[in-house]
């Protein structure tokens, strides 16, 4: 692939084109291939947080092979073998998150394990942290569909790992982001005392304030998903009153990005019908399910959260979910 055909790539992917499926390695990889892979990572993320994983997972995945093959099988010089593992590495978090809310755990699980041996091999202990904090992510949520113990306890391992990588880190928003998933994972533990530890110590590292050390990837972090972590920690421990409120108070702040509203709508439309509060659920996830019938529409996370809702027998709601549910299969059949 020379620089023609990557700058043309570039473009695809701003387009939301595919990539090509067969594309050949250059006869050697400089910065012009380095400045393609890190413009590609920064509008997947951003992609991400707007639209949701399905419609992203193909493109995600295709990008992470290409950079592998470049770092694996491309002439390049050394001094540039550091960066390029580190953009490999940023993509394949990346792609993930992506497959994680595309609901396929399995390439989630790969993409993750490739992504730390890539990380490994760099100095940039920020970027192994990020690949930590997206496995113990994985494994919380392996924990609470499965009702075991195991994944919650190896979550937790994951963010010390992470903790240990970042110990030179001074990201606020990658502290933060590291102790509001300890907080969802001690909570399944029904370790109230570390759950509520860790939310403090994310809410102080936000109150530090923005930091040039913040690094794109990490802009959701916020007070509202911290809030929205700690909501999900409440309704782990079965305190749902408490849950309902905090979701609510996630959903007034204006900085949530879209596609995360959207799963907080759900989560709340969850908790209100766990509650009993019917017509509250059925409120709330018609607004979840309004936006994934438009711009959030490849949140296979957020589906799944909604589907539940279906127990309601509301018959105008189940024909929109059945609608949406059949739109992402026949986009993403997995």
């Amino acid at each position: 692939m020379d620089r023609r055909t990557f700058n043309g790539t570039v473009v695809a992917l701003t387009a939301d084109a595919l990539l090509p499926k067969t594309p050949t390695l250059p006869e050697r990889v400089g910065p012009a291939h380095l400045r393609y892979l890190q413009a590609c990572v920064q509008k997947l993320w951003a992609r991400d947080w707007t639209v949701g994983g399905a419609w992203l997972l193909r493109q995600a995945t295709m990008l992470f092979q290409q950079a592998k093959d470049l770092i694996d099988e491309g002439e390049y010089p050394s001094s540039l073998a550091p960066d390029l593992l580190k953009v490999g590495a940023n993509l394949g978090v990346c792609g993930s998150f992506i497959a994680f809310d595309a609901g396929d755990m399995a390439t989630a699980r790969r993409l993750a394990q490739d992504a730390r041996l890539l990380a490994d091999g760099t100095d940039d202990g920020g970027l192994r942290a990020h690949v930590y904090a997206t496995m113990a992510l994985q494994s919380t949520s392996l924990a609470r569909l499965s009702g075991r113990r195991g994944p919650a306890r190896e979550a937790l391992r994951f963010l010390d790992c992470a903790e240990d990588a970042a110990r030179y880190e001074m990201s606020p928003r990658l502290g933060a982001l590291i102790n509001m998933r300890r907080a969802t994972a001690a909570a399944l533990l029904h370790d109230e005392n570390t759950a509520r530890g860790a939310v403090l110590t994310a809410y102080r590292e936000l109150d530090r304030g923005p930091s040039s050390c913040d690094r794109p990837w990490f802009e959701f972090v916020t007070q509202a998903e911290v809030r929205g972590h700690e909501a999900r920690a409440a309704a782990d421990a079965g305190d749902h009153k408490r849950a309902v409120i905090l979701y609510e108070q996630t959903l007034e702040d204006p900085t949530l990005l879209p596609r995360n509203r959207t799963f907080y709508e759900a989560r709340l439309a969850s908790v209100r019908l766990e509650q009993g509060d019917r017509s509250g659920a059925l409120e709330t996830a018609r607004s979840a399910l309004t936006a994934l019938e438009g711009p959030v529409s490849g949140s296979v996370r957020t589906l799944d959260t909604l589907q539940p809702l279906s127990a309601t027998g509301d018959e105008d709601f189940n024909r929109r979910l059945a609608a949406v549910a059949h739109a992402m299969r026949r986009k993403y059949p997995a």
